[in-house]
């Protein structure tokens, strides 16, 4: 008797822990879908350029890409399964994706058809029409330094294996590859060249190696994933401020005895008669087999038009908001750089 009230006791338990447990869960589906329906409303599902993909065929609601995405909101369980809410906040990071035990979830481009700021490039990131002319980094639209470490190497592994195929051949007057700034994407573009025995040059318009990112706030936290550079390897740290990250970076230029040349402004590329490339300088014309453009998306400043805008008082970049306080600032501009300013105000 007394086995089978025991017995009964733990059923009954069971069950209010079962009712307990699926009343969170619809309590948090009903949460999920409210979420839904609002990022809808606000405009904020959609991706702007990239988010997570969910396969529903093999997504087993685990939740453990919610835990790993950096980003609030980005993901859901829904009902079970994963769910893209917030789309528009995916910077790509893909921690989502590694987290993912069955594979289900990969982080892909969204539609980009209505993106007229986004260049036209094949999946080997040459420019379509353009063959042995590369983008790379930031210019193509991708903003994280992880991603354009990963393009710049993907670029020079291309082009090493287009002369191992006989698709190019090599001039002794001519540089197999030549790469154009000295960011993340440039620097791996020409460790991963010297790493393939390519004949390489490297310029940029700065005389320091850092590319967009030395135009940082000061101590900003750049990078908080863990990345391989070609012949250097994994980086120590999987975190890293931008002092410490441009030091880095001019330390391996050193150690690898990258041929890198700042002060060298891009005025042109224009196709040879025979094919080749003719890379217009400021101070040259430097001919090369296969050219990569990792020139970043900072540019030259928009001005205003406005009177005074040519002032000293008026810059166009925050390096150190700790030297402006006590001071009258005024922002111009609602973008991510806007933003940042206002904040390091």
């Amino acid at each position: 008797m007394l086995g089978i009230i025991l017995i009964a006791a733990l059923t009954a338990s069971l069950s209010v822990g079962l009712v307990l447990v699926r009343r969170s869960e619809r309590a948090q589906a009903v949460r999920s879908t409210h979420a839904i329906a609002e990022a809808k409303r606000r405009g904020s599902d959609r991706a702007l350029l990239q988010h997570p993909h969910i396969d529903r065929t093999r997504c087993m609601g685990c939740g453990l890409c919610v835990k790993a995405c950096p980003e609030e909101g980005v993901l859901e369980v829904v009902f079970g399964q994963a769910r893209v809410v917030h789309g528009a906040r995916c910077v790509g990071h893909s921690l989502c994706a590694d987290a993912c035990p069955t594979d289900a979830i990969a982080v892909a481009l969204s539609d980009v058809a209505e993106r007229k700021d986004l260049p036209a490039l094949e999946e080997n990131l040459s420019v379509v029409g353009e063959p042995n002319v590369y983008l790379a980094g930031e210019v193509t639209g991708l903003a994280l330094i992880k991603t354009a470490i990963a393009q710049g190497t993907a670029v020079a592994e291309d082009v090493a294996r287009k002369f191992r195929d006989g698709r190019l051949q090599t001039d002794p007057e001519a540089y197999d590859l030549l790469v154009v700034g000295a960011g993340p994407a440039g620097l791996a573009c020409a460790l991963k060249a010297r790493e393939a025995n390519l004949k390489v040059a490297w310029v940029d318009q700065e005389t320091e190696v850092g590319g967009t990112v030395a135009k940082y706030p000061r101590r900003k936290l750049v990078m908080t994933q863990p990345v391989d550079l070609p012949l250097h390897g994994r980086l120590s740290q999987s975190r890293y401020e931008k002092e410490e990250l441009t030091e880095l970076w001019s330390r391996v230029t050193a150690d690898h005895q990258l041929p890198f040349r700042g002060g060298v402004q891009l005025q042109g590329v224009q196709r040879a008669a025979d094919g080749g490339l003719r890379v217009l300088t400021n101070g040259e014309e430097l001919p090369a087999q296969s050219v990569c453009l990792a020139l970043g998306r900072r540019g030259v400043p928009r001005k205003l038009g406005v009177p005074g805008e040519e002032l000293p008082k008026v810059t166009y970049s925050l390096l150190d908001a700790q030297a402006y306080a006590g001071r009258r600032v005024l922002v111009v501009g609602g973008g991510d750089s806007a933003i940042e300013a206002a904040l390091g105000l």
